[in-house]
């Protein structure tokens, strides 16, 4: 049986240790990559911008902008496993900080194997930086 692959993380380290209750789900975000390899949907480009606004502007105008977007006392911004990177995660007044069980996760998919051992063996290979294997 294959071991889970490893979640690639922009901005972390080789020695960095895998949460157990994470805020994002990467079953979720691997999931939705296959999904697109699959339709061979096209990832979407970023919007384009004709003219990018003056520092002065954007500073007179983002609290206006975020309100418009639902912002205000109580928003917050985290960091993907409360890391600082460039994957933020803005959350509107009264939203919940999302909270994934990734071995939950596996277990309710796959009821027919053995997790614990699997897991055991994925950190056995991330400890030993052979992640993914040679």
């Amino acid at each position: 049986m294959e071991v889970l692959p490893c979640g690639l993380n922009l901005h972390y380290d080789s020695n960095f240790k895998y949460p157990r209750i994470r805020n994002w789900s990467l079953t979720q975000a691997a999931e939705d990559l296959v999904q697109r390899w699959e339709k061979k949907e096209k990832i979407p480009d970023p919007p384009k911008i004709e003219k990018l606004p003056t520092w002065s502007y954007i500073a007179a105008t983002v609290k206006q902008v975020l309100e418009k977007q639902g912002h205000g006392p109580g928003s917050r911004i985290l960091f993907l496993d409360n890391i600082f990177g460039p994957c933020p995660i803005e959350l509107k007044p009264r939203e919940a900080e999302p909270v994934f069980d990734g071995l939950a996760e596996c277990r309710k998919t796959r009821t027919d194997i053995d997790w614990d051992s699997l897991l055991a063996e994925q950190e056995r290979q991330i400890n030993s930086h052979k992640c993914p294997p040679d």
